[in-house]
């Protein structure tokens, strides 16, 4: 729970969990629960209400109750096709949006 978080600069790069522990420090305001490695890889996103362990009670019912609840969504992977498909209808887009503006701003200033 007192440890400090890793201060070297390049290593967030090699081990991305430093990355969430440096977010987890910042954000979350419970210094008596703590995260282990297992469970940094998992945060998909920190926020205030992110908690930790509690170093009380049993660490192994704890950390399997916490990744069912914390469980990181995967990444589809998309067929060619699909995102073939995709671009075509990104592209359609982006021309049906510059002929529908003629050249204006997407957005307008209000003063």
């Amino acid at each position: 729970p007192n440890e400090t978080v890793c201060g070297k600069s390049g290593l967030s790069e090699e081990f991305p969990w430093i990355k969430t522990q440096r977010k987890i420090a910042r954000k979350c305001k419970e210094p008596d629960k703590y995260f282990v490695v297992e469970m940094l890889t998992n945060i998909s996103q920190v926020r205030k209400g992110t908690v930790g362990l509690s170093p009380d009670v049993g660490y192994e019912m704890q950390l399997s109750s916490w990744l069912k609840d914390h469980h990181k969504a995967k990444k589809r992977e998309y067929t060619e096709e699909e995102r073939k498909a995709f671009r075509e209808k990104m592209i359609k887009g982006r021309e049906l949006k510059k002929v529908a503006l003629r050249g204006q701003a997407t957005f307008k200033f209000q003063f």
